[in-house]
């Protein structure tokens, strides 16, 4: 990652990654790998895709439906790159999404948190 952006190839496409600032999406797309990987992992590569040729499908027009979103960008990107040239980008791009995720939840739980407090001993 460079300058707060991941630069990928999808077929003979360069692209680069933004994540989203949404939290709740990051989420979402996090979430949905449970159910499909393929789609999830599609979906992160349609909303972090930035500039250029990026997929003509928008999560709000699949009513923030992240699997059909995912198919959606599937079918579109299936017709530009091979299926396993979308996973492989749509896998970093699922990844910046869990890493930001991760941070973020890290931070949340250990803000306020202070270690042992004064006159603790350590034990129960």
């Amino acid at each position: 990652m460079t300058n707060g952006h991941t630069e990928i190839t999808v077929g003979t496409e360069s692209v680069r990654l933004v994540l989203p600032t949404s939290f709740a999406l990051l989420s979402d797309v996090v979430a949905a790998s449970q159910r499909n990987q393929s789609r999830a992992f599609a979906a992160a590569l349609g909303l972090c895709w930035s500039g250029g040729a990026a997929p003509k499908a928008s999560l709000q027009g699949y009513a923030f439906d992240v699997m059909a979103y995912g198919g959606a960008v599937l079918d579109e990107l299936g017709g530009r790159a091979a299926y396993g040239d979308i996973l492989a980008a749509g896998a970093v791009a699922w990844s910046l999404c869990a890493a930001a995720i991760l941070t973020e939840t890290e931070v949340s739980d250990t803000e306020g948190f202070t270690e042992g407090a004064a006159g603790s001993t350590g034990s129960p």
